[in-house]
């Protein structure tokens, strides 16, 4: 069928197992997540990014060292805002400040759909007041959006899918020394 024009649904068996288990998952428990320790945490009814990761977020299973880092840095530290550069639709930075790891949230999307999709989990978590979201964070304007902070009790969250490189100068990781960060 591919040959003369039609497009499957589905191109193998487990990506329409995926599929299936996801549609099975939102029947049942709606759009939230229904375990670890973002459990409760509202999902908008699309994932921008990957449809497949999808399953592993309502599970609560997505990512589970880098949720696990978050509590443990802001319990221990008493972090009071959480900073997520590449916050996407906003899994990690809305779980946390809706289960109180953190105060405050800074979200830096470059993406309009991503920063969209984020809006809506902080209606739906009734957290808009406490996240701020932000367009894109460069090495241009990177100290000027962050000098109001206090560095000592922020966390950093960082997955810009390679442009870690570039933005992490020196100069930049010295601004930063006092904060803590993670960097996928």
């Amino acid at each position: 069928l591919k040959k003369i024009g039609f497009k499957p649904r589905y191109t193998n068996y487990l990506e329409k197992k995926k599929n299936y288990l996801k549609k099975f998952i939102f029947k049942k428990y709606g759009n939230k997540i229904i375990s670890g320790i973002y459990k409760d945490v509202f999902l908008c009814d699309y994932f921008f990014w990957n449809q497949f990761d999808s399953i592993s977020k309502l599970l609560g299973t997505y990512e589970i060292e880098v949720q696990n880092k978050i509590k443990d840095l802001c319990d221990k530290n008493k972090i009071k805002t959480i900073i997520n550069f590449g916050a996407g639709e906003g899994y990690h930075l809305c779980g946390s400040i809706k289960k109180k790891f953190a105060e405050f949230g800074i979200a830096f999307e470059q993406n309009i759909n991503s920063r969209e999709a984020l809006l809506e989990n902080c209606k739906k978590n009734n957290i808009s007041e406490k996240i701020n979201i932000m367009g894109e964070i460069n090495k241009d304007n990177f100290k000027k959006e962050l000098k109001s902070l206090d560095l000592n009790k922020s966390l950093f969250l960082i997955d810009i899918e390679g442009y870690e490189y570039e933005l992490l100068t020196e100069e930049n990781i010295n601004f930063l020394s006092k904060s803590y960060l993670i960097i996928e």
